[in-house]
């Protein structure tokens, strides 16, 4: 944070391009106040992957951005991939936000663990991109070429094939939880993967 502070003075600032020599190291809270201060952004790169350094941005960062920077139409942005999962995406959809402003999105971290949720993701925050890059480890590449597939399918067709796949995938994952037979799985199941919005 203490690298770009002086910057919040600019209240018109439309564009901000680091390229540093070491990480932009930020968590969700100090990016919210550094988008707050600059209403107008429309272009924001912020992160490349480092070697041992994990991101401390996480999912919420998205939320940050799509409430404070609704003019924003390119992203360059470093996440902790750990934190995209089925709850967060519950979660957000009950208040969702969308940044239709969006068309090119440069996107990076490790540990992808949910490809479909991340595509999922990236769909719902970001409808109407028109440009995805990804970048990891060699040992996440194959991760990451599953979130761009899915998210080109979805960008393709539409929301709905998406859809259909995450709540089957959100049916399998509950029905672990229970005994397969088990009524109040079923039950759950079905209450959760009809919601509105999902």
């Amino acid at each position: 944070m203490a690298q770009i502070a002086p910057l919040l003075a600019f209240r018109n600032l439309e564009s901000l391009i680091l390229h540093l020599n070491t990480p932009v190291d930020l968590e969700d809270e100090a990016l919210g106040r550094l988008v707050k201060a600059w209403p107008s952004l429309r272009t924001l790169h912020i992160g490349h992957l480092e070697p041992f350094f994990m991101p401390r941005l996480t999912y919420d960062a998205l939320v940050v951005l799509a409430i404070h920077s609704p003019r924003l139409e390119s992203l360059e942005i470093v996440l902790d991939m750990r934190s995209f999962t089925i709850d967060n995406v519950q979660r957000t959809q009950r208040d969702p936000r969308a940044m239709t402003s969006l068309k090119q999105l440069a996107i990076g971290g490790y540990e992808v663990c949910d490809a479909l949720c991340v595509a999922h993701t990236l769909y719902m925050f970001f409808p109407n991109l028109s440009f995805l890059a990804t970048t990891s480890s060699e040992d996440h590449i194959d991760e990451w070429k599953d979130v761009a597939r899915t998210w080109g399918i979805a960008h393709r067709k539409g929301l709905q094939r998406v859809q259909e796949k995450f709540r089957e995938e959100l049916r399998r994952s509950l029905m672990l939880l229970f005994d397969e037979n088990s009524l109040l799985a079923r039950r759950l199941a079905i209450q959760i993967v009809e919601a509105p919005g999902l």
